[in-house]
C-alpha cells in the first residue's frame, strides 16, 4: 500500500496488512535503487519469508541528474506469456544509432526509448517520401530470462555467456549478476538475515566488496570484478566497415557446439608431411580433435612442434585497394625477430541469388488484402488484371487507383530486396502528384511463399511488407573436405555448375518409363519449373515426350562432403519430398558416390539405382581427386590430374605489363607475387593490382605486391559453350602423318563487329623454338550446315572457316503456317492443315481447334475469327486465331490467345505443341491438361513436325594442305536432278550433298534417302548418308549405301557420285549418271569447281586465279584518269585512287591513293598490283600510307573490294511494232530481279522493266514460277507488278514470256517484245531450252535434236594405265590386241602377270548420250567378260560336277542366276561368284584445243566397272556467241555480218580470214574449226589468231569485238588476240591484230523505201526515174561451194520465176538449187519485194521458207545493184549466206547508173545553195552584233560539218590456191587512212535500242554501197556506210 511504504536510504519498502501464510509477518515488497544511466526497469531479485526483494537500476537513482536524458519512455513490455521484454540495454545515452540503410549520401541515427546504445546494426527496410522503417534484428528483443544455479556456475546458448563464481550460489537475470546468501539468524524483527552482493563487470580490477544498505535484516553489498564480466561472443568484433559499406566475418566462426569443427590449412609445400594448421576466424581455436593440443588463445596453430601462429586481437581490415578484408593474427610463439603473425586475406566469391519469379501470377493473377477498408491488389513483377484495375498496374486499390505500372526490377541490399510501382494514378493535389508502391520483401526460411502485409500509406506512397521464404539466400554448403589423417583436401566446386544448367542423369532402365535427374553439387539446383527452389536433386519424367515433375525434390544439401576412403567422396542429399515406401511414410534421399578418375573433367553423374526412397548415383570426377601442389621453374605447369600442360609463355611480353596503384606505376617485369586467375572472354589478359604491403625490421625490409592476371590460358580446357564437347582437345592435325595438337579449349567464343564467331584453341604442341600451335575457326552465316575448311595458316596458328546455319541469329516465328529451323535449314510445313476441323474430347469437353485458320464449322460463333473452342453443351468457350507458328528450341508451338474470360482475371489461351512422330500422317492433337490461368494444352504428335534431314561433314583435307569443301552443293530447298538421259526419259535421280533429300511437294523418295530413283510413279532409296567426301585416285568421292533392295534380294542400293574438279563449272553444273550395275550400284560423275581445292591466289600483275572458276584480269580497269569517289556520310571527304596504278594529279605523295577533306591531302596508302583472292573475295590492298594522326605507329591502308554484278537481258522488239525516238526499252531477267544496269532506272525487286520512265517502269516483279500450257505444250512464266495499269485502273501490269522451241547452237537464244496486249505485256523467246530433246545414233556418230548437229567419234582411241594393268580404247571399233577378243575397251595386265585380258565392253553394245550443260557425250559400253559380286575373277574353263565350262551357267543355281567358279576346279575348291558382265563409261568432255585428246581413268569399281573421262575437240560443237550488242540505249543486229558460208577477207602482210560471231566456214581449210580469226601468212603457214568461243563485245562510241586465246604468232609467249572495230582504221601489233570495219550495221541506219510500177522506179529526193526492166529477165548466181562439197546456184528473176523446168520454185523471185542433189527452195518471193535506196539500190525479198528448220524465222535475200556502165545488164553474183538466213547478192548493172547522174545534178544544187548561203553570210555579219554573229556561226558551220569517209579497195582474186574453189571472191584492201572515223550522215532513227515499239529498220544494213569510181569494173572501192 502507498501509506504503509517507506524510504530508508536507496531502499524503498512497502508493506501491507495481510500477513505472511505460515508466519507472523506481513507480505512485503523490497526495491532497492541503484544509479543506472536509462530509467530501467525493476528486476526480481529473491522471495524470502513473503519479503519480495526488487532491484532497480535509474537514473532517477543517481545524483546531480547524472545521465537524466531530455526525454525517456518505459522501454521494456511483457507479452502474452508473461514474459518480459527489455530494450533498456540498447539505450545509448549519448549519440545514436547509424543506421545500415545502403545510401551512402544519408546518415540517419536513432535512438530507443530515449531522445537522441550495444547489439547488431539497425537496418532500414522502408524509406520513401519522408517515411522510415527501420527493423533490428537483436537478442535485447528477446524475453528477459530468470537464470538460477547452486553450482556458482551459469550457461545460456542465448546468450553464450559462462560465469564461475564457485563456491557461491548466484543467479543472473539478463545482465544483473547477483549473489544471494539466504538462511542466517533471524533478527528481532523476525525475518532470517540474508545477504545479497551485486557484481558488476569491471575487466581491469580484481575488487573488493562494498557495503551499500541493510533492510529488514538484509545486507546489500556491492562489487566490482573482472569475474562477473560476461564472456561474449567474439563476433561483435567480426566486423569491419567502408565508409556505409558493412562487412560480417561472424558466419565463418566456428563454435563450440556438438558438430563445431576447425577450418584445416593445407601447406603443399610444406617439408614435413605430418605438420597439420588448424585456424578459426576471429575465435579461438577449438581445441578438439587434432587441435586438442594448441595453445589455449591461439586462433591460429601448427601441430606438430605445438606453435601458436597468432591470436585473434584485432577486428578486421579492409584493404587499401580492391575490397578484400584482411585479418591479422598476433602475439604466436617467438621466432627470430619477435612473435609471430598470420595475415589472412579474404576475397570477395558471391555465394547466392535470389529469384522471386514463382510469386508471380500469370496472366494478371493477383494477391488480394484488405486494409483500412479498402481492398489491395498485387502482383510481382507483372501487371494485375483485376476488372477494376487501369491497364499495366502492378498494385491497385479498388476500385479505381493504379498503385504504380508493373516492372520487374529488383534491388537488394543486405538482405532486404524492394520492388517499386511507379507513375500510378494521380492524387487530387495541387501537384496531381502520382501515387506508388514500396515492396519490401524479407526473409523468413518457414513462410514459403508469404503473402503481402499493407502497412502504411504516406506521401503518396503505398507499404507493403512481405515475409517469405524466396528472399532467404540459397547458400552453398561447404564443397571443401579434408582428410583429418592424411590431411588431403578434396574440392568439389570444380563438380559445381555455375552456369545457367545443371548436370545431368537419365535413368534408362525402363525404356517406357524414362526418368530424368538435375544434380547440383553444395547449393540447390539451377531453377528448373516446378522442382523445389532449395533442392539439390529433382526428378522428372516424360508424358507424351514432354519432360514434367515427377519428384520435386530427391534431397537437400545439408551438410558438406563426407570421405569414404581415399578419392572416394560421398554427397549425401536428405529430407525431400514424402515418399511412401512399404506403408512407410519416409522423405526422399540421394546417395552420390564420387571416384577419383584423372582428367574426366566433363563426366556427369551415372545412375545406379532408385530403391526404398533412396537413388544412388556414381559418379567419376577429377574433382573426387585429392589436390595436389606442383611446382615448376619454366612458365609452364602440368596439372597432375589430367596432365593439362598450363602454358603462360604467350604472355611474355618485352614491354611487361603496366598498371597504377597506391599513385605509383607498377611494371611488372619487376619481381612481385602474380595469382593467374581463368577468365575465358579475356585474351591474352589483363593485370590488376591487389595491394600492397610495406614493413622494416632492424635487419630487413618488407614490400609485397600482390597482383591478379585474369586469362583464357588459366581455364582448365574444356567445351565452354559449345553444346557437344569430346574432351579438352580443341584440334589435332595429321601433319606428314604424324599428329599434332593444336590447341585446347579454353576460352569462350568471340562475336565479331562483321557478326562472325570466332573460336580459338590455344596451348598445344610445341611450334619452332618459342612457340606453340593454335588454331582459330571463324564461323559465318550460311543456310547449310556447312564443314569447316581450312583458310590459311598464320605462322603457328592455323586459321579455318566455317559457312553453318549455326553461326545465323536464331529466327524464331514465321508466317503462314511455315516456321524454318535455322539449324537444319528445313522449314515446316502445316498449311496441309488449314481449312481442316479436329475434334478432341476429354471427359465432358469437346475441343475444337483448327491450325492457322478459323474453325469451319457453326460452333463459337462469334464476330472474330475462332480457331479453337471449349463445348460443353450450349456453352462455348473460344481463344482468337492466330496464324503464327513460333520454333522455340526444339518445339513447334502455335499459340492462340485473347479469348472469353476465365476467373473473371484471365484469358482463355491455347498451346499446342508440336512434335515428331514419322508414322503420323498428318496424326491428330491430344488434350494434355487446362492450367490454373485457363491455357488449354495440346500435344500434337505428327509426320509434319519431323526433320527429314540428316547432315555429314562436307569437307576433306588430303594430307598435303589441300582443303575441299564440297557444303556449295549441300541444299536446303531443293535437290541436284541428274541430267536425264534422252534414251529413258522416265527416269529421274535427285541427289543432295552431304545431307538428306530435301522432301518435296507429292513426291515419295523415302526421307532418310540422300539418293533417289523416280521411275514413272515408283521411287527408290539409292542410298543413305554413311560417311562425308574421301579421295579416290585424285577425285573426291560420296558414298552413299543403305538404299532399297537390289533386285538380287542380298544387297542394298547404293550411289557413288565422283566429283571432279572443273573450275569452269561454278554454277551451271549438274551430276551425270555414268553406269548402273545389275540395278543395285549407280555411279555419278560430277565437274564442278566446289571439288576444287580451297587456296588463297594471289599475283602481282593484277591478275588472280580463283581456285574454284578462273582466271581474273583487272587490268581493263585502270585508267589514266584517277576514279573520284565521295563519302557518302562527309561529302567533303573525297578519295582519288586507281586500279593497280598510280594516281595522277592528286595532290599527294606519287602512286598513293589520296583522301582530301578539306584542306588536308591524306596518302592512303601506296598503290599495288597484288590482287589476293581468299574466301569467295576479290581484294586489292594498298599498304604504307601517311601516319594516322591518333597513332602514328599505324599508318593508313586502303582495301578495294570487288564485286560481281551480272546485267540483265535487254529485249528488241517485234519488227511490226511502230517504232519512233521515244519509244521505250525493255528489261528482263529470269526466276530473280533485275541486275543493276548503268544509266537505267529500273525499280529494285523488279524482274520486267520498262524505260524510259514516262511509262510504268515496273511492269513484272513477282512470280510462281515456269508454267506449262496443256494445250499448246508451250511453256510461259508471268510475271505480276504493283503498278497501275493505265487501261484498266482495277487491274496492274503483267508480263508474260512466252518460250517456244528454235532448234540450233544458239542455246540461250533471245527474247522478242510481241505487243502490250490490254495490261499485258507479251514477249516471246525462241530457245532450244524448251525443245524435245532426244538423241538419235548411227554407229559411232550422235545427233542431238536440241543443237540439230551431228558428233562424229570414230577417229578416237588411245591407252591408259589402271591399277592392274593398261587400258586399250578403239571408241568405235576394236582394239588391237588379239587377246581383247574384238574388245572396244580392254584391259591389258602388265608383263609378268598370268592374269587374261579382260574386256570391258564391245561396240555392238554400245549407247550414247549427250549431256548439255557439261556439253559432253556419254558413252556406255556393256557386254564384257564375266566378273563376279564378290570382286573375284572367273576362271575359264572350269570344271563342275565332272564338266567343264567355258562361260558363266545357271547349271546349280537355286535362285536361277549365272555363276561361275573363281579356281579351274569347283569340285575340289568350292569358290564361286554370281556373275555380271563388265562394263564401262566413257564421259567425252569438250575441250577446244585439245584435239584428239587422250582418256583419262576416274574410277574403278568392284573389278567390273572402269569409268573414263576423255577431253577432246570431237565433241565440241560450232560455237556460236550471242550476235546482237546492247548498250548504251543502243541495239546493234550483228548477224548479217556472221557468214555461213564464206568468211570475211582482206591482206596486210598475208591474207586475213576473219568471221563474227562463229567459226569461219570455207575460204582456208587449214583454218581449224571454231577459229574465228586466220592468218595465212605469205610463207605458207596458217595461224589462228582467235576463237569464237572467247568473243567479247563492247560498245564506246563504236563497236568492239574481241577474240583471243591465238597462237603464239608473235614468239613471246603471249597468246594472239584480235580487236575488230566496226569503224575506220586498219594496225597490226603487240601481238593484238586490231581490224577497222566502218559498216552501216554499225549505225543502225534506215533507209528510204522506194516502190516499183511497171519495172520503173522514182526517186523521191530527185524525181529521177529508174527502168529496171532489163533486170526482170532470167538470171542466175554462182559461187556458193560450202566446205562438205555441197554446191549451189541461185535463179533470180524479178518479176518471178517462170521456168517449167523448176516446178518447186515457180512464183520465186530467188530460188536456191543444189547441183549434186534433188533440192529447191524457194529465198525469196515476188508479191513481198520492197525497194530501198541509200546511195545505192537495195531489194530486200523475203520468203515463207524456214530458216533452219526454226519454226520463227524464215529466209529472205537481198540484192544490192551497184552502177557499172560497161557491164550493161551485168550477172547477178551470190555473196554469201548470214547467220540470220540471209542471203546476200550483189548486181552491177548499167542499169541503176540514173543514181548517180541524180547524185550530179544533186551536186549542182547543192554548190548552187551553199553560194546563197555565203552570201547571207556575209550580209549577217554586217547586219549583227559580234555575240549574236558567233552563235549564228556556229550554228551554220554545225550543220555544214561532214565527216570524211574510208575507202577500201575491193579486187577479184582466184582462191583455187587456198580454198580449192573454181569461183572468184573479192580481197579488201585499205585504200587511205581516214581522217575522221565519224560515219553518220546525219541523224537518223537509231537513237534507242533494246526492245522498241517500232524496230531499228534494218533492212538497208544488209546492203553494200559503192561509190562512184573512174576504175573498171575489176577493181571496185566499197565505201562507207558499206563494208
Amino acid at each position: 500500500d502507498l501509506s504503509l511504504q517507506m524510504l530508508s536510504g536507496t531502499v524503498l519498502d512497502y508493506n501491507t496488512t495481510n500477513t505472511c501464510p505460515g508466519g507472523t509477518n506481513p507480505v512485503q515488497t523490497s526495491i532497492d535503487f541503484q544509479c543506472g544511466k536509462t530509467m530501467g526497469t525493476p528486476e526480481f531479485v529473491a522471495l524470502s519469508e513473503c519479503v519480495h526483494y526488487f532491484e532497480w537500476k535509474t537514473y532517477a537513482a543517481c545524483k546531480k541528474d547524472k545521465f537524466k536524458p531530455h526525454k525517456e519512455v518505459p522501454c521494456y513490455v511483457f507479452d502474452s506469456d508473461g514474459k518480459k521484454h527489455d530494450l533498456n540495454p540498447l539505450i545509448q545515452v549519448e549519440d545514436g544509432y547509424l543506421v545500415d540503410d545502403g545510401n551512402d549520401d544519408l546518415d540517419f541515427y536513432i535512438n530507443i526509448c530515449r531522445s537522441l546504445f550495444q547489439g547488431s546494426v539497425p537496418k532500414m527496410v522502408a524509406e520513401s517520401n519522408c517515411r522510415y522503417e527501420v527493423e533490428w534484428v537483436t537478442e535485447y528483443a528477446c524475453h528477459r530470462d530468470y537464470l538460477e544455479s547452486h553450482t556458482c556456475k551459469l550457461t545460456s546458448e542465448q546468450h553464450d555467456i559462462s560465469i564461475d563464481l564457485s563456491p557461491l550460489t548466484h543467479s543472473y537475470s539478463d545482465g544483473d549478476l547477483s549473489l544471494i546468501y539466504p538462511g542466517g539468524d533471524k533478527c528481532s524483527s523476525g525475518f532470517q538475515r540474508m545477504t545479497i552482493i551485486n557484481f558488476q563487470c569491471n575487466k581491469t580490477a580484481h575488487g573488493n566488496p562494498v557495503f551499500a544498505g541493510e533492510t529488514d535484516c538484509t545486507y546489500y553489498f556491492n562489487w566490482d570484478t573482472a569475474f562477473a564480466c560476461v564472456k561474449e561472443k567474439e563476433d561483435l568484433l567480426c566486423q569491419v566497415r567502408d565508409g556505409r559499406k558493412r562487412y560480417d566475418l561472424s558466419r565463418l566462426t566456428r563454435y563450440p557446439s556438438k558438430d563445431g569443427e576447425n577450418w584445416v590449412v593445407v601447406d603443399g609445400r610444406a617439408t614435413k608431411p605430418d605438420t597439420h594448421y588448424f585456424l578459426n576466424i576471429c575465435h579461438k581455436v577449438l581445441r578438439r580433435g587434432g587441435a586438442a593440443s594448441c595453445p589455449d588463445d591461439a586462433s591460429f596453430c601448427a601441430v606438430n612442434k605445438t606453435i601458436n601462429l597468432g591470436s585473434f586481437l584485432s577486428p578486421p581490415r579492409i584493404t587499401k585497394q580492391g575490397s578484400d578484408i584482411r585479418l591479422t593474427y598476433t602475439e604466436g610463439a617467438l621466432c627470430e625477430n619477435g612473435k609471430t603473425q598470420t595475415i589472412l586475406t579474404l576475397k570477395c566469391k558471391p555465394g547466392f541469388s535470389f529469384d522471386l519469379s514463382p510469386l508471380s501470377k500469370p496472366n494478371g493473377g493477383y494477391y488480394n488484402m484488405t486494409s483500412g477498408g479498402y481492398d489491395y491488389y498485387i502482383n510481382v513483377c507483372g501487371p494485375v488484371k483485376a476488372a477494376a484495375c487501369p491497364e499495366k498496374a502492378g498494385a491497385c486499390q479498388v476500385e479505381q487507383w493504379s498503385l504504380g505500372e508493373a516492372n520487374s526490377l529488383l534491388s537488394y541490399y543486405d538482405g532486404l530486396i524492394q520492388l517499386t510501382y511507379s507513375k500510378g494514378s494521380q492524387y487530387n493535389n495541387a501537384n496531381h502528384t502520382l501515387r506508388s508502391t514500396l515492396i519490401s520483401f524479407l526473409c523468413d526460411p518457414e513462410a514459403g511463399a508469404g503473402s503481402p502485409e499493407f502497412q502504411v500509406e504516406d506521401n503518396f506512397t503505398y507499404n507493403f511488407r512481405w515475409y517469405t521464404s524466396y528472399a532467404c539466400p540459397q547458400r552453398p554448403h561447404e564443397c571443401l573436405v579434408t582428410d583429418p589423417i592424411t590431411l588431403d583436401q578434396y574440392d568439389l566446386s570444380l563438380s559445381r555448375s555455375t552456369s545457367a544448367n545443371n548436370w545431368v542423369a537419365m535413368d534408362m532402365a525402363d525404356v517406357s518409363s524414362q526418368r530424368k535427374y538435375y544434380i547440383n553439387v553444395c547449393r540447390p539446383i539451377v531453377p528448373v519449373p516446378g522442382c523445389d527452389q532449395d533442392a539439390s536433386v529433382c526428378q522428372m519424367k516424360y508424358i507424351t515426350e514432354k519432360e514434367v515433375v515427377s519428384v520435386s525434390n530427391m534431397g537437400k544439401s545439408k551438410r558438406g562432403p563426407i570421405i569414404e576412403a581415399r578419392d572416394r567422396l560421398l554427397l549425401e542429399f536428405t529430407d525431400g519430398s514424402v515418399c511412401m515406401s512399404e506403408g512407410q511414410k519416409l522423405s526422399y534421399t540421394t546417395l552420390i558416390h564420387l571416384v577419383c578418375h584423372r582428367g574426366a573433367i566433363v563426366k556427369s553423374p551415372q545412375f545406379e539405382l532408385n530403391q526404398n526412397c533412396t537413388a544412388i548415383f556414381i559418379w567419376e570426377t577429377k574433382a573426387a581427386c585429392a589436390i595436389q601442389t606442383v611446382e615448376n621453374n619454366t612458365c609452364a605447369i602440368v596439372d597432375p590430374d589430367s596432365s593439362f600442360k598450363y602454358n603462360l609463355q604467350l604472355l611474355a611480353s618485352k614491354d611487361g605489363y603496366r598498371t597504377t596503384a597506391n599513385g605509383k606505376d607498377f611494371l611488372t617485369r619487376d619481381t612481385f607475387i602474380v595469382n593467374f586467375v581463368c577468365d575465358p572472354d579475356s585474351h591474352p589478359g589483363s593485370v590488376t593490382y591487389v595491394h600492397e604491403e610495406m614493413s622494416s625490421s632492424s635487419t630487413h625490409v618488407v614490400h609485397n605486391v600482390l597482383f591478379e592476371f585474369s586469362t583464357a590460358l588459366a581455364c582448365v580446357p574444356a567445351a565452354v559453350d559449345c553444346t557437344i564437347a569430346v574432351g579438352p582437345l580443341g584440334a589435332c592435325g595429321v601433319i606428314g602423318g604424324k599428329g599434332f595438337n593444336l590447341g585446347y579449349m579454353q576460352s569462350s567464343p568471340q562475336v565479331a563487329e562483321d557478326g562472325s564467331i570466332s573460336i580459338v584453341y590455344q596451348n598445344g604442341d610445341k611450334c619452332g623454338s618459342s612457340s606453340t600451335y593454335s588454331t582459330r575457326i571463324i564461323l559465318q552465316c550460311d543456310d547449310s550446315p556447312g564443314s569447316p575448311v581450312f583458310d590459311s595458316l598464320d605462322g603457328c596458328e592455323y586459321i579455318f572457316r566455317w559457312r553453318t546455319s549455326e553461326a545465323c541469329p536464331i529466327r524464331k516465328v514465321q508466317d503462314n503456317c511455315r516456321v524454318r529451323d535455322t539449324k537444319s535449314g528445313y522449314e515446316f510445313d502445316f498449311s496441309s492443315l488449314k481449312d481442316r476441323d479436329f475434334a478432341v474430347t476429354s471427359d465432358k469437353y469437346i475441343y475444337h481447334l483448327s491450325v492457322c485458320s478459323p474453325l469451319q464449322k457453326n460452333v463459337c460463333l462469334t464476330k472474330d475469327a475462332v480457331s479453337s473452342c471449349q463445348v460443353a453443351g450450349n456453352t462455348h468457350k473460344v481463344a482468337l486465331s492466330n496464324q503464327k507458328l513460333s520454333f522455340v528450341g526444339d518445339q513447334i508451338l502455335l499459340n492462340y490467345t485473347s479469348g472469353d474470360v476465365c476467373h473473371k482475371i484471365y484469358n482463355r489461351s491455347t498451346v499446342i505443341s508440336f512434335s515428331c512422330n514419322p508414322d503420323k500422317h498428318p496424326g491428330v492433337p491430344e488434350f494434355m491438361k487446362e492450367t490454373p490461368d485457363c491455357t488449354y494444352l495440346f500435344s500434337w504428335p505428327t509426320a509434319l513436325a519431323c526433320i527429314p534431314v540428316k547432315t555429314t561433314s562436307c569437307s576433306y583435307s588430303d594430307g598435303q594442305g589441300h582443303s575441299y569443301d564440297l557444303s556449295p552443293l549441300a541444299l536446303d530447298s531443293q535437290n541436284w536432278e541428274v541430267d536425264v538421259s534422252t534414251q529413258d526419259p522416265r527416269k529421274m535421280f535427285y541427289i543432295n550433298v552431304c545431307r538428306s533429300l530435301v522432301q518435296q511437294g507429292s513426291w515419295k523418295c523415302p526421307s532418310s534417302a540422300a539418293s533417289c530413283l523416280k521411275d514413272g510413279g515408283d521411287y527408290v532409296s539409292l542410298g543413305q548418308l554413311t560417311s562425308g567426301p574421301q579421295m579416290d585416285r585424285g577425285i573426291l568421292k560420296l558414298q552413299y549405301t543403305g538404299g532399297h533392295r537390289c533386285p538380287d534380294g542380298s544387297n542394298n542400293r547404293s550411289s557413288i557420285i565422283r566429283l571432279q574438279c572443273d573450275k569452269d563449272k561454278v554454277q551451271d553444273s549438274r551430276p551425270i549418271l555414268i553406269s548402273v550395275i545389275e540395278d543395285c550400284i549407280y555411279t555419278f560423275l560430277w565437274s564442278t569447281a566446289a571439288a576444287c581445292p580451297l587456296t588463297t591466289s594471289q599475283h602481282s600483275d593484277c591478275r588472280v586465279t580463283n581456285p574454284a572458276t578462273h582466271l581474273f584480269d583487272l587490268n581493263p580497269l585502270k585508267k589514266s584518269e584517277d576514279y573520284v569517289v565521295y563519302d557518302h556520310n562527309q561529302p567533303q571527304k573525297m578519295f582519288r585512287l586507281n586500279i593497280c596504278g598510280e594516281v595522277t594529279n592528286s595532290g599527294c605523295s606519287a602512286g598513293t591513293v589520296c583522301i582530301k577533306g578539306g584542306n588536308t591531302a591524306v596518302s592512303g596508302g601506296e598503290a599495288s598490283t597484288r590482287l589476293t583472292y581468299r574466301d569467295h573475295v576479290l581484294e586489292l590492298t594498298y599498304e604504307g600510307g601517311s601516319p594516322c594522326s591518333a597513332n602514328p605507329n599505324l599508318k593508313h591502308k586502303t582495301v578495294i573490294n570487288f564485286i560481281c554484278r551480272v546485267f540483265s537481258i535487254p529485249v528488241p522488239s517485234d519488227d511490226e511494232v511502230d517504232q519512233n525516238d521515244n519509244s521505250p526499252d525493255f528489261y528482263l531477267n529470269l526466276c530473280e530481279p533485275l541486275n543493276p544496269i548503268p544509266d537505267v532506272t529500273c525499280p529494285p525487286g523488279a524482274a520486267v522493266c520498262l524505260d524510259p520512265d514516262n511509262g510504268p517502269p515496273d511492269i513484272g516483279r513477282s512470280t510462281s514460277g515456269p508454267q506449262m500450257n496443256n494445250i499448246t505444250g508451250e511453256v510461259f512464266i508471268t510475271y505480276q507488278s504493283s503498278t497501275r495499269c493505265a487501261a484498266n485502273p482495277h487491274q496492274n501490269y503483267s508480263s508474260t514470256i512466252v518460250f517456244t522451241c528454235q532448234k540450233g547452237l544458239e542455246l540461250q537464244g533471245s527474247p522478242q517484245m510481241l505487243r502490250l496486249q490490254g495490261c499485258v505485256y507479251l514477249f516471246e523467246w525462241a530457245t532450244p531450252v524448251v525443245c524435245p530433246d532426244a538423241t538419235q545414233t548411227s554407229g559411232c556418230q550422235l545427233k542431238d535434236s536440241q543443237l540439230d548437229f551431228t558428233f562424229d567419234l570414230k577417229s578416237l582411241s588411245g591407252e591408259v594405265q589402271g591399277s592392274s594393268g593398261t587400258y586399250h580404247i578403239n571408241v568405235c571399233g576394236s582394239v588391237a590386241e588379239k587377246s581383247c577378243k574384238q574388245s572396244a575397251v580392254c584391259l591389258v595386265p602388265g608383263s609378268g602377270s598370268t592374269m587374261p585380258a579382260s574386256s570391258f565392253g564391245i561396240s555392238k553394245a554400245m549407247a550414247m548420250d549427250f549431256k548439255h550443260e557439261d556439253q559432253a557425250v556419254l558413252m556406255h559400253y556393256g557386254g564384257g567378260d564375266p566378273c563376279t559380286t564378290n570382286n573375284e575373277t572367273c576362271v575359264f574353263p572350269f570344271t563342275y560336277m565332272n564338266k567343264s565350262y567355258s562361260e558363266c551357267t545357271k547349271d546349280g543355281s537355286m535362285d536361277g542366276k549365272k555363276w561361275c567358279a573363281t579356281t579351274s576346279n569347283y569340285d575340289k575348291d568350292q569358290k564361286f561368284g554370281q556373275c555380271r558382265e563388265r562394263q564401262s563409261s566413257i564421259l567425252f568432255t569438250c575441250e577446244h584445243f585439245a584435239g584428239h585428246g587422250t582418256p583419262e581413268l576416274l574410277s574403278e569399281t568392284n573389278g567390273c566397272l572402269a569409268t573414263f573421262k576423255w577431253k577432246t575437240s570431237a565433241v565440241c560443237p560450232p560455237t556460236k556467241m550471242e550476235c546482237k550488242l546492247v548498250s548504251q540505249h543502243h541495239t546493234f543486229d550483228l548477224r548479217s555480218m556472221s557468214s555461213r558460208t564464206k568468211p570475211w577477207k582482206f591482206t596486210s602482210q598475208g591474207y586475213y580470214y576473219f568471221n563474227l560471231c562463229q567459226g569461219i566456214h570455207g575460204g582456208l581449210t587449214s583454218c581449224p574449226t571454231g577459229a574465228t580469226v586466220c592468218r595465212h601468212s605469205k610463207s605458207g603457214q596458217t595461224e589462228t589468231l582467235g576463237w569464237a568461243y572467247t568473243q567479247k563485245m563492247g560498245y564506246t562510241g563504236k563497236i568492239s569485238v574481241n577474240y583471243s586465246d591465238g597462237d603464239d604468232v608473235c614468239g613471246n609467249g603471249l597468246k594472239a588476240k584480235t580487236l575488230i572495230q566496226l569503224s575506220c582504221g586498219s594496225t597490226v601489233g603487240h601481238c593484238e591484230f586490231v581490224i577497222g570495219w566502218e559498216t552501216r550495221l554499225a549505225c543502225a541506219v534506215k533507209q528510204q523505201e522506194v516502190h516499183i510500177e511497171n519495172g520503173m522506179i522514182k526517186v523521191p529526193d530527185t524525181g529521177t526515174s529508174l527502168n529496171l526492166g532489163e533486170l526482170y529477165t532470167a538470171h542466175q548466181a554462182s559461187g556458193d561451194i560450202r566446205t562438205n562439197g555441197d554446191r549451189y546456184i541461185y535463179h533470180i528473176q524479178l518479176s518471178g520465176i517462170t521456168n517449167n523446168s523448176l516446178p518447186k520454185c515457180r512464183g520465186a523471185n530467188i530460188c536456191q538449187v543444189k547441183l549434186n542433189a534433188d533440192y529447191r527452195r524457194k529465198i525469196g518471193s515476188s508479191d513481198k519485194a520492197k525497194y530501198y535506196i541509200k546511195g545505192n539500190l537495195d531489194v530486200l525479198v523475203p520468203s515463207d521458207s524456214k530458216c533452219h528448220g526454226e519454226e520463227n524465222r524464215t529466209v529472205y535475200s537481198t540484192i544490192t545493184f551497184y552502177c557499172n556502165p560497161s557491164v550493161g545488164v551485168g550477172i547477178p553474183e551470190f555473196l554469201r549466206e548470214t547467220d540470220d538466213c540471209q542471203y546476200l547478192f550483189v548486181w552491177h548493172t548499167e542499169a541503176v547508173c540514173g543514181l548517180d547522174s541524180s547524185r550530179r545534178s544533186q551536186t549542182l544544187g547543192i554548190m548552187l545553195t551553199l553560194l546563197l548561203v555565203v552570201l547571207v553570210v556575209c550580209l549577217l555579219g554586217y547586219l549583227l552584233h559580234k555575240r549574236e554573229r558567233e552563235l549564228v556561226m556556229q550554228k551554220v558551220t554545225g550543220c555544214c560539218k561532214r565527216g570524211n569517209q574510208v575507202s577500201y579497195k575491193y579486187s577479184k582474186v582466184n582462191t583455187d590456191e587456198e580454198g580449192g574453189e573454181e569461183e572468184m571472191e573479192w580481197l579488201m584492201e585499205e585504200l587511205e587512212t581516214p581522217l575522221s572515223s565519224s560515219s553518220h550522215r546525219g541523224r537518223s532513227n537509231h537513237s534507242n535500242g533494246h526492245i522498241r515499239t517500232k524496230p531499228v529498220n534494218t533492212d538497208g544494213l544488209r546492203s553494200f554501197s559503192l561509190d562512184e569510181q573512174d576504175d573498171d569494173s575489176e577493181d571496185e572501192v566499197l565505201s562507207v556506210p558499206g563494208v
